[in-house]
């Protein structure tokens, strides 16, 4: 950080450098879940994308985000959320392709 910026600039700085750390950890938290939901999905012989429930999640995040103050841009959210959602279909199929690895190795 640059030591020539002002006391509260600097100190408001950290602070969304804290804020960034947390969201990526909850990033991170979050793809693990929705790896390991991926048995699930197998033990209920359900496919691994679920369309409505993606609707389900946007709805609920606009939601919450029309209730709170101050609101974000709605379509920017929408976007994120779908980015995330991605990533974590990623994170599902990647843990199947270990699995699938694994299992043909020990046959």
């Amino acid at each position: 950080m640059n030591s020539n910026l002002p006391t509260n600039l600097a100190q408001l700085r950290l602070q969304v450098d804290n804020i960034d750390a947390q969201l990526l950890g909850l990033l991170k938290e979050r793809l693990v879940v929705t790896a390991r939901m991926r048995e699930a999905k197998k033990q209920q012989a359900l496919p691994l994308r679920d369309v409505k429930r993606e609707q389900e999640v946007l709805e609920r995040i606009s939601r919450l985000n029309a209730e709170s103050f101050p609101q974000l841009p709605a379509e920017r959210l929408r976007e994120i959320f779908r980015t995330v959602m991605e990533w974590s279909l990623e994170a599902q199929k990647e843990a199947g392709a270990g699995e699938d690895q694994s299992s043909s190795r020990n046959q």
